[in-house]
């Protein structure tokens, strides 16, 4: 849901009764976050196919990741990092059952962690400070990795790393952040966005 300035969000994941969502400001750099199809860079090979499944929107704006035989594929947007970084999307199991998040270094080792969708468990990976993955329901997770390395020049997210099956996953919402931990999606349609810091005044 998208509230307008003023209104209180309300979060119902760990409580049925719901409680306030307040978070602070952020910025999600990445021009497109649920328009795969556009400035996203993407490996030959991968097709990319929107209104696929019912999202954690609970919508039907879910995506279909697919990749043929060729080795792992990835799509991606240009990045430059300045400081903490926390890149997340939103990833749901289909004929394949791992994603992997990938910080492209400029001219060094590459920064990745790959994500169970299967049993929802981070799995292998390197170089990342921290990494998250967070059910959503439905079959969705929320897969999250934190990095601190400010030569970062691209963030990808691959379908199957290491792997040579042809095969597809679901995918949703991806956001690029400054800060320790993912927060809520900030839906970008062509530039960056930022949401402002919630602020809950108590007389």
């Amino acid at each position: 849901e998208t509230v307008g300035s003023g209104e209180p969000r309300i979060d119902y994941k760990d409580d049925s009764k719901g409680s306030l969502l307040l978070e602070p400001t952020r910025t999600n750099s990445l021009l497109q976050s649920n328009q795969f199809d556009t400035t996203w860079l993407k490996s030959s090979g991968v097709t990319i196919t929107s209104e696929q499944t019912i999202s954690p929107e609970g919508i039907n704006n879910g995506w279909k990741f697919e990749k043929t035989a060729a080795s792992y594929k990835s799509i991606g947007q240009s990045y430059t990092s300045s400081s903490e970084t926390t890149f997340s999307i939103f990833a749901k199991k289909g004929t394949l059952s791992v994603i992997t998040l990938l910080a492209n270094i400029n001219g060094g080792t590459n920064l990745y962690q790959r994500f169970d969708l299967e049993n929802g468990v981070v799995s292998t990976g390197s170089g990342m400070s921290s990494s998250n993955i967070e059910e959503y329901g439905n079959g969705w997770y929320r897969c999250s990795s934190t990095f601190t390395n400010t030569d970062v020049q691209r963030l990808d997210y691959f379908v199957d790393f290491g792997e040579n099956e042809a095969g597809f996953i679901y995918i949703y919402g991806g956001q690029a952040e400054q800060g320790s931990y993912a927060t809520s999606i900030i839906p970008t349609s062509g530039s960056v966005v930022t949401r402002v810091t919630d602020v809950l005044p108590i007389t």
